[in-house]
């Protein structure tokens, strides 16, 4: 605190702007990383009194192409990603071909450039020196001009299910559209007890409901993505449909994740039934049960039928459970609150 009027007094109300969102985004598109993002960049973006919406993110998708093939986007790790050059090469690349913004303020201080730089100790000192400007290895890290795909994936999915996002830079293209009648469950336990039963031995789309932000605070459910990719791999037609979050975004399987209006606030996922059919379609973007709209409409709204408010400490964060916006907007408690600063 002692410091906060020096030269390099950087706070954070300086750093975050439509600039470094942008920044933010084009990372996350050219890394294939987690669709977790699409929650924590929009609720960032919001307490900074800027709009970021999933539709932007998935614009910016288009042009940004996938440069690293890491978890959850390929098999490496973030260990063999920085031994291949790391952040270094890989900012590099996306300045020089003008896909990020490098008059940004950083932690380090102002100009995203000098992140092409690593540190280093030379004789107990840190020192800092260029980065690698060849990848070292072109399995795991690629320059603009060789990328592994020329988009980073993002699909916003809409349709009368609602909502919601789908990454689709690890799903082969034929595994991209999915129409399939529904099996209906309520968390990943029973959908995994279902599969061990063998009842799920063929084309299904696997609807998990009420594990949105106001249901049970949106747990991972990466316990569900070995199942549905052994269905896969024994040739069924296999999707996922939740209002739920897999930070992987379920790697091979095509998964319309974080749907919104959620389940437990009314949304068409509480009407869905077993053997409706649905339609996930990750190339064009549609997310559709195919139910007549007058029969949709009069159905019965389901209820959760597991109590998600008790155990585990849960009791402690019931209160901002209630307050949560919807994931298109960060499922933030503060959503609100902020909105009414405008």
């Amino acid at each position: 605190m002692t410091k906060a009027s020096g030269a390099s007094f950087m706070p954070l109300g300086r750093i975050v702007d439509e600039k470094a969102l942008v920044n933010a985004t084009v990372a996350l598109h050219a890394t294939g990383g987690s669709t977790n993002h699409t929650l924590h960049l929009p609720a960032i973006a919001l307490a900074a009194g800027i709009e970021l919406t999933w539709q932007d993110m998935a614009d910016l998708s288009e042009v940004v192409p996938t440069l690293a093939h890491v978890y959850p986007n390929g098999k490496a790790d973030i260990n063999h990603f920085q031994a291949a050059g790391g952040m270094a090469f890989l900012i590099g690349q996306l300045l020089d071909a003008g896909l990020l913004h490098e008059d940004v303020n950083t932690v380090a201080g102002p100009g995203l450039r000098r992140y092409t730089q690593e540190p280093f100790l030379d004789g107990g000192k840190v020192v800092w020196r260029e980065g690698p400007s060849q990848s070292l290895d072109e399995t795991i890290l690629r320059p603009v001009a060789r990328p592994f795909s020329p988009e980073g994936g993002l699909r916003v999915m809409e349709g009368n299910l609602g909502r919601g996002v789908m990454k689709v830079s690890a799903v082969a293209p034929e595994h991209q559209v999915v129409e399939a009648p529904a099996r209906v469950f309520e968390d990943q336990a029973e959908l995994a007890a279902a599969f061990k039963a063998g009842e799920l031995e063929r084309d299904v789309v696997a609807v998990v409901r009420f594990q949105g932000p106001r249901a049970n605070g949106m747990p991972e459910l990466h316990k569900m993505t070995p199942f549905l990719g052994v269905l896969q791999d024994r040739g069924f037609k296999v999707a996922l449909v939740t209002d739920g979050r897999m930070s992987g975004a379920s790697g091979k399987i095509p998964a319309a994740i974080h749907v919104c209006p959620e389940a437990v606030d009314g949304g068409p996922l509480a009407r869905v039934r077993d053997g409706d059919v649905i339609r996930v379609d990750g190339v064009n973007g549609t997310l559709k049960v195919l139910v007549e709209p007058a029969e949709l409409a009069a159905r019965e709204v389901a209820q959760p039928t597991i109590d998600s408010s008790q155990g585990c400490g849960r009791e402690l964060f019931g209160f901002m459970r209630m307050a949560f916006s919807s994931a298109e907007q960060g499922a933030s408690a503060f959503t609100s609150a902020l909105g009414a600063l405008k």
